[in-house]
């Protein structure tokens, strides 16, 4: 049960609805994920997750239903560690939906001659007979993210590396820090016109 309310509170709070109300924009046509180019539209919802993931805001949201006690310091780690459980899987799933998405938009070649080809490059696991799951891809058919599935594992790299970025904001210099959807594009939080990202690099220790 705790962990459905967890799930929960990040879907409904911690994602995209927060990126809506906090925006300081005059327009609404360009506030929260309004006019940010699409290989961005997701980084802020996976930025937010990561603040759900700090133990101060696990304590801060919530309360036990008689006491209103916060959540015990175990819990909270607890819950902060499973996060990881089975992430390397859940990596090579994301990775292979992206290969296949992209696949599937360029090529000419029968589907199951590319899921066939593909999936043995990111799974150990071999593909049953009866398994069409490509067929039921329905982000991609039903959805927006045709040949852009990528951009749910790339929002994760970039908000896993703007989260580590942002604590290395001196917090007193306000001027490094602009409310999400008030004047980047691109939705993230740190001006990243004055990281040299090539002597820092991508922090990737919490895409997932």
């Amino acid at each position: 049960m705790m962990m459905h309310e967890l799930d929960a509170g990040k879907s409904i709070l911690f994602g995209h609805a927060l990126q809506h109300l906090l925006t300081k924009t005059s327009y609404a046509e360009v506030s929260g994920s309004s006019n940010v180019e699409w290989d961005a539209v997701e980084v802020c919802s996976h930025f937010m997750t990561h603040w759900l993931y700090e133990p101060s805001t696990l304590a801060n949201i919530s309360s036990h239903y008689e006491s209103g006690n916060p959540l015990p310091d175990d819990i909270v780690d607890k819950l902060c560690r499973v996060r990881q459980h089975l992430a390397g899987y859940d990596l090579c799933q994301e990775l292979y939906l992206s290969a296949l998405d992209l696949e599937l938009h360029t090529t000419k070649e029968f589907w199951l001659d590319i899921v066939r080809r593909l999936l043995p490059q990111y799974s150990s696991f071999p593909l049953e007979k009866i398994d069409s799951h490509p067929c039921a891809f329905l982000p991609i058919f039903t959805g927006q993210w045709g040949a852009a599935y990528y951009c749910h594992l790339w929002a994760r790299i970039v908000a896993a590396d703007a989260f580590s970025a942002f604590r290395e904001v001196d917090r007193r210099n306000s001027a490094e820090i602009s409310e999400i959807g008030k004047s980047r594009v691109q939705g993230i939080t740190i001006d990243w016109t004055s990281d040299d990202r090539g002597d820092r690099g991508f922090n990737l220790g919490r895409v997932y």
